[in-house]
């Protein structure tokens, strides 16, 4: 074939690929929301036969032959400078997925299915070893995964999964400059007076009150047209197409940690309906990594919904639609108090990196032979006793509480903690070209998502991580300025010097 017909197979195939990735995302999105609990095994049978058609069409000979012959060719100088970027990312990206067998990739998503199931009912009854023998199924299969990638440091080729060009050389860096502030600011804080009188203040509100405000709170944030929101258990947000995003949350457990996951759920929702639209079906249509894509949810769910003026502007409809009585001081309070929870979605602004440096430690570790699956509730409550005081009262408050291993997200923790601090950058850069306390006292975020389009979501995967966060902030990651923020606006709140 000539350049031009090895051109139009590759837009064909990435076109088909993005319809690929929109049904196995509705089919997920199904599972973790409406499925019958008896459909597991026909939703695993659903899964495994489109995520092997989807890994057989990427490794195609024919179109790895045409990807290598276009990047060759005389003419691909000719390619505007986006196109040329799109093949580029289109070649390492088959490189990558040609290193999988398809029988493996079936072999994954078969353990994967069957054991986010089983996670489910040991969670449920809080036992580990319901769920222990497919961990240990799930830590062999994604070790023999790094050992196809590269055959290199185990951890460092599922993180490049998520976090492309992150190694946990420079996460220890990061991670262990982080820790000791942490703790340091955590136990500070606990040990304040204003810590050991605090009260819980549980705002009252009907499950459909909730759901009126917080739909009605999202549609400021996302066009309602594009996006829906549902219940699950887990929070969530998946992509299923251009202008189809699901959000969902969880009712049960209060309005306030509905409204924080709402607010956390439409940032990543923002993201990815805000891509430049010239990436449709094109591998440059998403994020260039987790932690970019994390520090928009953080972005919207820390440096926006906890702000004083963001809780004063929404403040009077809350107390209009609540069933009891509190004051705004009490309200703010609640929303930005160290809870000290055990549970990472629950956690709170000082412990929540805690929360992410512990997973790192014990999933790289088990990945690494050094800790055994059978060892991890042991090894989890350690850590919680080092990092928070106090350990889980059982395996569901402590090793069973996440999702992510049992859908061998392994990698993908550390990418919390990035876009954390990314989230603190971008919000004091963005205050340096709009008065962004104006905006969210109107609750009018036009200004906010213009200037996250232009800076970052516009960008697609054209730029790598460290690309955005340079020309977006000056600088790559900074955390400095993420515990500076922590400092001023706790210790202020704690009356701690």
């Amino acid at each position: 074939m000539n350049f031009k017909e090895n051109l139009v197979l590759i837009e064909q195939t990435e076109k088909e690929l993005t319809v690929m990735q929109g049904i196995l995302g509705l089919l997920e999105w199904d599972q973790l929301t409406y499925m019958p609990k008896n459909a597991v095994q026909d939703k695993s049978d659903q899964l495994t036969w489109l995520t092997t058609k989807y890994h057989e069409k990427t490794i195609s000979n024919e179109l790895w032959r045409a990807v290598k012959k276009v990047i060759k060719d005389k003419n691909f100088s000719k390619l505007s400078d986006w196109k040329k970027t799109e093949i580029k990312r289109f070649y390492l990206d088959l490189k990558k997925a040609r290193k999988l067998p398809k029988e493996f990739v079936e072999k994954l998503s078969q353990e994967t299915t069957i054991a986010y199931s089983n996670w489910a009912q040991a969670k449920q009854k809080s036992n580990f070893k319901l769920f222990q023998k497919n961990l240990e199924n799930l830590i062999n299969l994604k070790k023999q995964q790094a050992k196809y990638y590269s055959g290199k440091n185990t951890y460092d080729a599922l993180l490049d999964d998520f976090e492309e060009g992150m190694t946990s050389k420079k996460l220890d860096k990061i991670f262990n400059a982080l820790e000791p502030k942490l703790v340091v600011l955590s136990k500070k804080i606990k040990s304040s007076e204003v810590f050991k009188k605090q009260k819980t203040l549980e705002v009252q509100m009907t499950r459909e009150k909730q759901k009126k405000f917080l739909e009605n709170l999202s549609s400021k944030i996302n066009e309602v047209n594009s996006s829906r929101l549902d219940e699950t258990v887990h929070p969530f947000t998946i992509s299923i197409g251009l202008k189809d995003t699901r959000i969902t949350t969880s009712y049960d457990k209060g309005f306030l940690n509905a409204l924080e996951a709402v607010i956390h759920e439409n940032g990543h929702a923002l993201y990815c309906l805000q891509v430049n639209e010239k990436f449709k079906n094109t591998c440059l249509h998403s994020s260039p990594s987790l932690g970019i894509d994390e520090s928009q949810s953080r972005f919207w769910e820390n440096m926006i919904s906890k702000h004083k003026i963001f809780l004063k502007a929404i403040y009077p409809e809350v107390q209009k639609e609540s069933e009891n009585k509190f004051s705004f001081e009490n309200f703010y309070f609640e929303v930005n108090k160290i809870n000290n929870s055990l549970i990472r979605v629950n956690s709170n602004e000082i412990d929540y990196c805690l929360h992410i440096i512990l997973r790192y430690r014990l999933e790289k570790a088990m990945l690494e032979n050094k800790l055994k699956v059978q060892d991890l509730p042991k090894a989890w409550n350690e850590l919680s006793l080092k990092y928070f005081g106090r350990k889980p009262s059982n395996d569901a408050e402590g090793c069973l509480q996440d999702v992510h291993f049992a859908n061998g997200a392994f990698g993908y923790f550390p990418t919390y903690a990035l876009g954390t601090i990314y989230a603190v950058q971008l919000f004091n850069a963005m205050q340096k070209t709009i008065s962004v306390e104006n905006e969210i006292s109107k609750l009018n975020f036009n200004k906010i998502k213009k200037w996250l389009y232009d800076k970052v979501h516009s960008k697609g995967r054209t730029l790598s991580a460290n690309e955005i966060m340079l020309k977006a902030t000056g600088k790559e990651i900074d955390i400095k300025s993420y515990v500076d923020y922590l400092t001023k606006k706790y210790s202020a709140i704690y009356e701690i010097k």
